[in-house]
């Protein structure tokens, strides 16, 4: 700041300048100390600070030894001082942000990406910007009637927004998002394809939510539940062309592709994964039992299977447990295995869980 003061040819600078020194360019005497140097507060091997740099100075100052002078710069690891290190002490850093790398993706068409991108950088106006910025006004949303107009309330609490959202949510069996940050969370341990889909139709109901709340504002058009779900179909179904993402062998690909009406997608190849189990002694059962989610949790089923000493199959069983972790599904397997042992009545059993 000192610095700029000094020698910066700005109007600002210039004028402050004008105002604190006199004719002769001196600063007056409030400021006389602006220009002094570290020679100019010693006094032999004590320091002499100025009464006016008292509360600018930070304590203790190092003692004055009288040997030589060295450069210490704590900027670098190393102590070498250099421009780019300077510049990378001074400047102002701003939090890194995430969500753009997840808006500006090939699979997503730029009318949407860029629509996006306004939303979470405050390109609009509404009842709430226009209240901070010192408008006295009564304000209500245009859709539901029942809250102050503003973008969070239309996107993600509006009870119009929300029946949208609980629509999408039930196609993908996801929960309703409250914030961008849900939406790109969702669906994070799902196959590449569902992710594509799951993004392009959250961006494009956000788009559609903002672009209704304008058409009734400006055309006076009145809200419809079908003619916003239609519109977002008809987004994910024609953004599929630019969708080369792969699909998991899973029914649950399979319904999200036939929903949207999206075609089959390739699927990448799944390493077969080999289990070997040691065969239990003469006269004793093994359980080898598992439990999984698709998602944790999320869809979640279990399966059984028993062998005697020879390795022959005795039986099997399997089910599914709804929506559950992958912890619950692999307990409730342990569980059913030592039930189903108490129904056969077996003397000797053995449990593996894989």
């Amino acid at each position: 700041m000192m610095w700029n003061l000094t020698s910066s040819k700005e109007d600002w600078s210039l004028f402050l300048a004008d105002k604190f020194k006199d004719k002769n360019g001196q600063w007056t005497d409030q400021y006389s100390n602006m220009q002094m140097k570290v020679k100019d507060l010693m006094l032999g091997n004590e320091w002499i600070i100025p009464s006016e740099l008292q509360n600018f100075i930070h304590y203790p100052l190092p003692p004055i030894t009288g040997t030589q002078d060295e450069m210490v710069w704590s900027g670098d690891m190393k102590g070498i001082f250099s421009t780019s290190a300077a510049v990378d002490k001074i400047r102002h850093r701003e939090s890194t942000l995430h969500w753009p790398s997840y808006i500006w993706k090939p699979f997503i068409h730029p009318g949407i990406s860029s629509n996006i991108w306004k939303i979470q950088q405050g390109v609009f106006v509404d009842d709430q910007l226009k209240i901070q910025q010192g408008y006295s006004m009564v304000s209500m949303c245009c859709i539901c009637k029942q809250d102050l107009d503003s973008m969070f309330h239309l996107l993600w609490s509006c009870s119009f927004s929300i029946k949208i959202w609980q629509w999408l949510g039930n196609i993908f069996h996801f929960s309703i998002p409250s914030s961008l940050e849900d939406v790109i969370h969702c669906a994070k341990n799902h196959s590449p394809i569902v992710k594509q889909i799951w993004l392009t139709s959250s961006f494009a109901t956000m788009r559609e939510l903002w672009f209704l709340k304008n058409r009734i504002f400006f055309d006076n058009a009145k809200p419809n539940e079908n003619t916003v779900k239609s519109k977002i179909l008809s987004l994910v179904h024609y953004g599929g062309y630019r969708m080369k993402a792969t699909r998991w062998t899973h029914d649950y690909d399979s319904h999200i592709l036939e929903f949207f009406k999206l075609g089959n997608k390739g699927s990448k190849f799944t390493t077969i994964r080999e289990c070997v189990w040691l065969l239990p002694p003469r006269g004793v059962i093994l359980f080898c039992c598992n439990g999984i989610a698709l998602v944790d949790p999320g869809l979640a089923g279990f399966g059984i299977i028993y062998i005697d000493h020879d390795g022959a199959v005795v039986g099997t069983i399997s089910g599914g447990l709804g929506i559950a972790s992958s912890y619950i599904a692999k307990s409730f397997s342990v569980i059913w295995a030592f039930e189903w042992e108490n129904k056969l009545k077996c003397d000797k059993l053995s449990s593996e869980q894989i």
